[in-house]
C-alpha cells in the first residue's frame, strides 16, 4: 500500500508536467507555412437600412455583387442568395430611379413621431430619407428593398 502511495506522489506530478508542456508546445512543432493570399470579399451592392414606424421597426438588408445576401428584422435573421436575374433586376430598380442623381438627404417636410427613416447604400452613393420626404422616383426602390426583406423574413 505505501509502495502505491509513494508511486502516485511521485509519479503523478511529472506526468503532469509532462501533459501539460505537450500541450503547450503542441503547435510548435509545426512546419511554418508559406504566406497565404485571403479571398477578396465580395464587394457590397445595397446596403438598406429601415427604421421607425409606429412599432418601432429596425430592418437592415445587405446584398453583395455576387448575388449572397443577410438580412436582420425584429422577427430573425438570415442569410439568401440572388439569381443573377433577380440581381441583374435589382440594379434595374436603381437605374429607372436614376439614383445616382438623387441628393444625399430628403427629410421630411413636417416632423412626424411615426415616420420611417430610410438609409439606402447603392454602389457606394448614400441616400437618406423619411416618410413624407421620399422622392416619387425612389419609391419602387424602396418597395422593392421591402419586397425582398418580407420574402426572406417569411421562409
Amino acid at each position: 500500500m505505501r509502495a502505491l502511495k509513494w508511486l502516485r506522489s511521485a509519479f503523478l506530478p511529472g506526468l503532469l508536467i509532462i501533459l501539460c508542456a505537450s500541450v503547450i508546445f503542441a503547435g510548435c512543432v509545426n512546419e511554418p507555412r508559406g504566406p497565404s493570399t485571403p479571398e477578396n470579399p465580395p464587394s457590397i451592392l445595397v446596403d438598406y437600412v429601415r427604421t421607425g414606424g409606429i412599432a418601432g421597426v429596425s430592418d437592415h438588408l445587405v446584398i453583395f455583387e455576387n448575388g449572397q445576401g443577410i438580412y436582420s428584422t425584429w422577427n430573425g435573421s438570415g442569410e439568401f442568395e440572388l439569381s443573377s436575374s433577380q440581381v441583374d433586376q435589382l440594379r434595374d430598380v436603381f437605374s429607372i430611379a436614376g439614383f445616382e442623381s438623387l441628393n444625399g438627404t430628403y427629410p421630411a417636410p413636417n416632423p412626424g413621431a411615426d415616420y420611417f427613416t430610410y438609409r439606402i447604400t447603392y454602389e457606394n452613393q448614400t441616400v437618406i430619407t423619411q416618410t413624407t420626404g421620399v422622392p416619387d422616383q425612389l419609391m419602387p426602390v424602396i418597395g422593392y428593398l421591402d419586397q425582398i426583406i418580407a420574402e426572406q423574413s417569411a421562409q
